[in-house]
């Protein structure tokens, strides 16, 4: 759903919260595939001002 939202021509502030959303959610799924807590976020917020998805 942050997918589709962030792609769509709704809300400005929606859009970006589905972005931080996206984004946030990469960071989750990393430490729960054992990636350590720093290089989860370092990694999410990298790739969130890149706008790369994994």
């Amino acid at each position: 759903m942050a997918d589709q939202m962030w792609h769509s021509r709704g809300d400005l502030r929606l859009r970006i919260m589905a972005h931080a959303i996206r984004h946030e959610q990469q960071g989750e799924i990393a430490l729960m595939q054992g990636v350590s807590g720093v290089v989860a976020v370092i990694t999410a917020f990298r790739n969130m001002l890149g706008d790369n998805v994994n």
